[in-house]
């Protein structure tokens, strides 16, 4: 299928190939650093399906996509990444030996954030959406008022029923009221 190659997958694919070598190293670093990009091009995956089913609507699937975001943000949000990253920025000759790496965790993260911002927007329409319905749910038309049998606006029905006695009395004379007959 055409979709089973898409940007996301060869991403998915080469991270995959990178941790399967940085395995077969001996450099406990580039282990790390191969599952922090493995973890990256998961959320990557992740974020695009989260869109699908955003734009399915399909509320079950994005659910169960939370709590796998949750787990990977919490992994490259950890205390540990963070301190490598410092560990690196101030040790060269490391940074230089898995730089490679290092690029492509950086560049998928960029990928995420960019992602995450377009499935952010895309829930804050269908917010405002929802919003907009309630209102209009919720607040009486002002344009749907009907004419009263005078030809005046009124807005409730107590008030239509209201005019509606009131004419009706006046058509119905009282048995002791004198007609005059000219």
């Amino acid at each position: 299928s055409q979709e089973f190659f898409t940007h996301g997958t060869v991403w998915y694919i080469l991270s995959f190939v990178i941790v399967r070598t940085a395995a077969l190293m001996s450099n406990p670093e580039a282990e790390y650093l191969a599952q922090t990009l493995h973890k990256a091009n998961a959320l990557k995956a992740l974020l695009d399906n989260e869109f699908r089913s955003l734009k399915e609507q399909d509320l079950e699937s994005f659910e169960d996509l939370q709590q796998q975001k949750i787990e990977i943000l919490a992994f490259l949000g950890s205390e540990e990444l963070l301190d490598r990253v410092k560990f690196y920025s101030e040790s060269p000759d490391l940074l230089a030996e898995n730089l490679m790496l290092w690029e492509q965790v950086l560049l998928l993260l960029k990928d995420c954030k960019e992602l995450h911002m377009r499935n952010e927007v895309l829930i804050n329409r269908k917010l405002e959406t929802i919003r907009g319905a309630l209102h209009t749910i919720q607040t009486p038309d002002p344009l749907s008022t009907v004419y009263s049998l005078f030809g005046s606006f009124f807005e409730s029905r107590t008030h239509y029923f209201d005019i509606i006695c009131f004419s009706f009395s006046r058509t119905l004379k009282p048995a002791t009221q004198k007609v005059s007959i000219r």
